[in-house]
C-alpha cells in the first residue's frame, strides 16, 4: 500500500508544527509529572484528554490564525517556545477550552527554545544558538491533517487490539496481532480483500510504532508495547467493541 504524503504550504506547516509540540508537551508530562512544576501539571489537565478530534480542531484554528497574521504584516510572524512568548498560541487554546491556560515553556525537557518565524514562502525554526531548521511542508497523511475519520476510526481500532491483547501478554507475535485484528475487522465490518487490510494494519502499525507507542514493526516476529494511559484516550468505545468481539469474548488470545 502507497504511503499518503499531504503537501502544506508554509501556515499549515507552521500550525502543525505547534499541534505536534503541544501534544508531545502534554504527553511528556502525562507520563513524568513529579519532574514537572505546578503550573505544568495544571496545563496537562486542560488538555490530557484531548483526542486526535480536537487536534485537529486546534490545527484548523492555529492555520487561520498563522495565515491572518502572514497577510496582515510586512514582515514574518513569530512565535517563541519559551514561556511569556506565545501569546498568539495561548489565546486560540483558551478560545478552545473555554477557559484559562497556564503559560509554560512548551519546549520538550531535553529540547532547545526556538522561534517559528513563517512568512508566505516558506516557515523556519531558529533555536536561540541560531540553528536555522526549514520547517517541512510534506507529511505522511494523517486524521489531524486531513480530517479522514476512516483513517482515524482504522487507527484507533489497531490501538484498542493491542490494548486488549496487552492485558494478557506484555510481548506478542506480529503475524497473532495482524491475524487478530483482520478477524475482529471482518466481524464488524464484513469480509475485505485480506491483502489488502493486511497492508493498511502494516502501514498503521508501522505508525504508531515511529511514535514510539510500541516496540517493533508489522515486518518482525514480535512487539511489545509502550502506552501509557494518556495513549489511550478516547479509545474506550473501540476497547469495548474488541472485547465484546467473538473473536476475544469467551476466548483466550
Amino acid at each position: 500500500m502507497t504511503i499518503k504524503q499531504i503537501q502544506l504550504n508554509p501556515m499549515e506547516a507552521t500550525a502543525y508544527w505547534w499541534v505536534k509540540t503541544i501534544k508531545n508537551k502534554v504527553r511528556d508530562i502525562a507520563v513524568d509529572k513529579k519532574n514537572y512544576t505546578v503550573q505544568e501539571c495544571e496545563f496537562l489537565k486542560k488538555f490530557y484528554h484531548f483526542t486526535d478530534v480536537e487536534w485537529r480542531n486546534l490545527y484548523l484554528r492555529l492555520t487561520s490564525l498563522v495565515t491572518d497574521r502572514v497577510h496582515l504584516q510586512d514582515d514574518d510572524y513569530k512565535q517563541d517556545t519559551a514561556q511569556a512568548y506565545h501569546n498568539d498560541i495561548n489565546a486560540i487554546l483558551e478560545t478552545m477550552i473555554q477557559d484559562t491556560v497556564p503559560d509554560i515553556r512548551l519546549a520538550s525537557r531535553d529540547v532547545e527554545d526556538s522561534v517559528i518565524y513563517t512568512n508566505i514562502h516558506g516557515a523556519n525554526q531558529i533555536y536561540y544558538s541560531c540553528e536555522i531548521n526549514p520547517l517541512s511542508t510534506c507529511h505522511e497523511a494523517n486524521y489531524i491533517l486531513t480530517g479522514d475519520s476512516n483513517d482515524l476510526k482504522f487507527h484507533n481500532l489497531v490501538m484498542a487490539v493491542i490494548t486488549v491483547l496487552n492485558q494478557n501478554n506484555k510481548n506478542h507475535s506480529v503475524d497473532h496481532l495482524r491475524m487478530v485484528f483482520c478477524n475482529i475487522y471482518e466481524e464488524m465490518y464484513g469480509t475485505v480483500d485480506r491483502k489488502e487490510l493486511e497492508e493498511k494494519f502494516n502501514l498503521t502499525m508501522s505508525q504508531i510504532s515511529e511514535k514510539g507507542l510500541i516496540i517493533g514493526t508489522p515486518f518482525e516476529e514480535e512487539f511489545s508495547c509502550q502506552f501509557a494511559d494518556i495513549d489511550l484516550v478516547g479509545l474506550d468505545q473501540y476497547t469495548d467493541r474488541v472485547v465484546k468481539s467473538k473473536i476475544i469474548k469467551g476466548r483466550k488470545v
